[in-house]
């Protein structure tokens, strides 16, 4: 079951812009535009994640524990770990560089449609559903959410790693390992690269539409010696 949290700033007067810890930074939450329409202002959190899933195993590889010295010391005693993170994004606000009411307060756009695009649907070139928006009406404030207009890119991470420990004598042991940061290489795009601006020439999408994403698997190796 989904619990979808409200929150209301009053008084702010600049977009805030949150870390957003994994995956980048970005938690993005639009600026109120008048204090005298707050019911414009309510929108979900702008922490909201529907969906988060972490897991971790841990396993003892049993195999070649009782083979002969030659097979046991290279193929014996390997331990595997692994960390799965699945989450969808946070909510996004547009933004538009446009003052139409002469308050000296940019308005946000009008939301005329659903911003969010299926998920088989969403590209570095297309994230949202950019003809969702329109410049609001003159004379008024735009009707586009102050968060959650559409979400965020989301993150799926897989890191694993093996170690493998030689005993020497009771106080001495080496230890070898290796691990793989975002094993499967899958492409988790910084939200802070989305580009959420009406007026810009890019507006929806990642990076200026990247082609087809860049991803990136680091391996990393270490040694450690305990006496």
């Amino acid at each position: 079951m989904r619990q979808t949290a409200k929150c209301q700033r009053k008084g702010d007067t600049e977009p805030k812009t949150h870390v957003g810890g994994q995956i980048g930074g970005g938690n993005f939450i639009g600026a109120p535009q008048s204090l005298y329409f707050l019911n414009l202002e309510r929108s979900v959190c702008g922490f909201d994640v529907p969906q988060r899933f972490v897991t971790t195993v841990l396993y003892d590889i049993p195999l070649f524990q009782k083979s002969r010295p030659l097979l046991r010391y290279p193929l014996g005693g390997w331990q595997v770990s692994t960390i799965v993170t699945a989450q969808s994004g946070f909510p996004g606000n547009v933004t538009n560089n446009i003052d139409t009411t002469a308050t000296g307060i940019n308005s946000r756009p009008d939301q005329v449609a659903n911003g969010v695009l299926p998920n088989g649907q969403r590209t570095p070139q297309h994230w949202f559903n950019t003809a969702a928006f329109v410049t609001a009406q003159p004379a008024a404030f735009g009707n586009s959410p102050r968060t959650d207009a559409f979400r965020m890119p989301g993150l799926i991470n897989d890191d694993f790693s093996a170690t493998k420990g030689i005993q020497f004598t009771e106080a001495t042991n080496f230890q070898f390992r290796v691990d793989f940061f975002n094993l499967f290489k899958h492409f988790n795009a910084d939200p802070n690269t989305v580009v959420n601006a009406l007026n810009s020439k890019s507006f929806g999408t990642i990076a200026g539409g990247v082609s087809g994403g860049y991803a990136t698997r680091v391996i990393q190796f270490g040694a450690k010696l305990y006496f």
